[in-house]
């Protein structure tokens, strides 16, 4: 794995370096607060890349300023198309009730388990086993849950739990 940082965007605020502090211990990440830009921050730790959280945001950045989050993705185009879609479908044909409860065995950044748990409205229990994914799901869908939008409700739904499927 790539060696990386933790740290917080911009004047963070109690719980966002707290949870930076958090996942740098649990994924074994260095904790670095936040005196200069996150890239100075990484070629300073001589890390590849960095997990940066904020009050409207949790991220991984890299030197490339490229950045990796948990967002709503496609769901408004998904949402159009409801029970039609080809995932939908999938996991409930259109005869059939939709189901209580699916698993998502790769999880990676829950788009698949956002647009399940929004259409279908079960609830998702997403299986992740790398950590720090787990962590950005964890971090991710708890930011979307609360943003009052059209996928926040499916969001909600999500559960993440770290296991190798």
């Amino acid at each position: 794995m790539q060696r990386l940082i933790a740290t917080t965007t911009y004047k963070p605020t109690p719980a966002s370096e707290a949870r930076a502090q958090e996942v740098a211990e649990r994924c074994g990440l260095i904790w670095v607060p936040r005196t200069d830009s996150v890239t100075r921050l990484i070629r300073g730790q001589g890390a590849e890349g960095a997990y940066v959280v904020g009050p409207g945001r949790v991220e991984l950045r890299d030197l490339e300023r490229r950045r990796i989050a948990v967002h709503a993705g496609t769901y408004p185009l998904v949402a159009k198309f409801g029970r039609e879609h080809p995932l939908v479908r999938a996991v409930a044909p259109l005869d059939e009730p939709p189901p209580a409860r699916v698993i998502d065995a790769t999880l990676g950044l829950a788009k698949d388990a956002i647009h399940l748990a929004g259409i279908l409205g079960c609830e998702v229990v997403g299986l992740e086993r790398v950590r720090l994914l787990v962590c950005l799901a964890e971090d991710g869908l708890a930011r979307l849950a609360g943003e009052g939008a059209a996928w926040s409700a499916g969001a909600a739904r999500v559960s993440v739990e770290e296991a190798d499927a």
